[in-house]
């Protein structure tokens, strides 16, 4: 997954993903990862640090936040330390410049992808995980997945009852219906899964 938009970075992608017999997607910032990270696969993902901050630094915090272990090499421009710098404090496991010659870019790409097979296997863990999440929440009735948000937003259960315009001992069963079907062994573990989904900050 290239996230650039340079036709040197794109042919440097197309060769990588048939030397590697991967598939090649590319895209130039958030949509595009996440977009691809809703297909089960062994990603890595190569991001130009170039690029304005709405593109990789966008995504590198978006993973960050969800806690995504996915491989990513950094392309920097050349002799730019700050931008190696951002990309390495952002999650890149690697860092190459991208004026250098394509056949050593090249080979410092596979080798980067070689040694990050750990940290892709992890990725694509955490990416079924949260897949599974997601599902769960989706399972829920409405009113459930309206009391889980009350639940991590640490609204007391009378003042839940009030805003749902629901029971007190509704709420409570709805309550126990949520940790049971979630997979959440307490409050902070239900908090822990709504951050990991994005449902708070």
């Amino acid at each position: 997954l290239v996230v650039g938009r340079t036709p040197r970075l794109r042919g440097l992608g197309e060769r990588l993903s048939r030397q590697l017999g991967a598939g090649l997607a590319v895209g130039t910032g958030l949509e595009a990862v996440q977009v691809e990270l809703d297909r089960p696969a062994d990603h890595c993902l190569v991001m130009d640090w170039s690029l304005p901050a709405d593109g990789p630094l966008a995504v590198a915090r978006w993973l960050a936040a969800r806690s995504y272990a996915l491989p990513h090499l950094a392309l920097v421009p050349n002799g730019d330390v700050a931008a190696c710098v951002q990309a390495m404090q952002n999650g890149a496991c690697t860092a190459l410049e991208l004026q250098g010659e394509e056949d050593q870019l090249l080979h410092g790409l596979q080798q980067a992808w070689a040694g990050a097979a750990e940290l892709r296997r992890a990725a694509w863990r955490a990416t079924e995980e949260l897949r599974q999440l997601r599902a769960r929440h989706a399972a829920l009735k409405p009113i459930e997945r309206e009391t889980m948000l009350e639940m991590v937003n640490g609204v007391l259960n009378k003042q839940a009852a009030h805003k749902l315009s629901i029971a007190e001992r509704t709420v409570k069963k709805h309550r126990a219906s949520v940790l049971k079907q979630m997979g959440a062994a307490s409050i902070p573990d239900l908090v822990r899964l709504a951050v990991r989904m994005g449902l708070v900050d």
